[in-house]
């Protein structure tokens, strides 16, 4: 059985649904902790849990959390091993890979973005207010002055080196925002086009051109809503969750990709623990990527 290092960043304070936070050892998770152990011969070795306090909520409270989670991701990554990060609303994203690129160097890191939002709002633009629909604004340096002082750090992410994937629902002015910036955006119906490994090749292939390490931030309402229930905000048309599993194993990188976030993860919401199987289907992709095809993934 072999450990891989986990953070745990039950947060929800970037956006609006309530949501108990959980720990490592909450029963209601035990199909995610059975299926990494069953079918993929892993444990997670939790580095830390972060929850916020009881009742936190507003942007101080966000920014504070945000500040911890980002030390916390940072002081696992300077140790050299790959690192697993478990959400939590996706507004984490902003704490996560700050620190990502603190560890490895802004000008050397990129980041593979798969989800079914751009997330690119501001507060000025917003419609519903939620932070967890800005995390790539303000990575990319968009933020108004109020998601500004909500970044735990100064790291910024060089638009050339984001790759977002799986994309179907946003606003024109995340959109506008995005193409000024030149950012590569493969939406779903190109993945469906194309099929998910040629999609995937070419997203991995703009990775290697402009960067020498990378990351994954998965929100699992990339994946189709029958197939991952467990998020905020469902969306239809989503990606195939074992296509893309299979995907991952195949073409990710271990040796340039060393960090995975799974983000909005909702475990009430869940729907007699699929969502949680997939989701340890796809940790069990990116670790299995590592120089291992016997966990039946090739």
């Amino acid at each position: 059985m072999l450990s891989l290092p986990a953070l745990a960043a039950p947060s929800y304070l970037g956006g609006r649904r309530p949501e108990r936070p959980w720990r490592p050892g909450d029963i209601r998770l035990t199909p995610l902790w059975r299926r990494l152990r069953q079918r993929h011969g892993l444990t997670l070795d939790w580095r830390g849990c972060l929850t916020p306090p009881d009742n936190a909520s507003g942007p101080p409270a966000l920014a504070d959390y945000l500040s911890r989670l980002r030390d916390g991701v940072y002081n696992e990554l300077s140790s050299g091993r790959p690192l697993f990060v478990l959400g939590g609303d996706h507004a984490n994203a902003m704490a996560v890979w700050d620190a990502a690129m603190a560890a490895v160097g802004e000008r050397r890191f990129g980041l593979l973005w798969i989800d079914a939002h751009l997330d690119c709002h501001t507060f000025m633009t917003t419609p519903s207010g939620n932070v967890h629909g800005m995390p790539l604004a303000a990575l990319l340096g968009l933020a108004d002055p109020s998601l500004a002082s909500l970044m735990p750090g100064r790291c910024r992410l060089r638009p050339e080196a984001l790759c977002l994937f799986g994309v179907r629902s946003y606003e024109r002015a995340e959109q506008e925002a995005m193409e000024r910036l030149n950012v590569r955006v493969i939406q779903a119906a190109r993945v469906r086009r194309d099929g998910i490994d040629g999609a995937l090749d070419g997203a991995l292939a703009y990775l290697d051109r402009h960067c020498e390490h990378y990351g994954i931030s998965i929100d699992l309402d990339a994946i189709h809503p029958r197939q991952a229930p467990a998020v905020a905000t469902p969306v239809v048309g989503g990606l195939n969750g074992s296509a893309l599993c299979q995907a991952l194993c195949r073409r990710v990188d271990p040796d340039r990709c060393r960090i995975l976030e799974i983000a909005e993860f909702y475990p009430s919401l869940d729907r007699a623990g699929r969502t949680q199987r997939l989701l340890a289907d796809l940790v069990g992709a990116w670790w299995w990527s590592r120089g291992s095809r016997r966990r039946g993934w090739a």
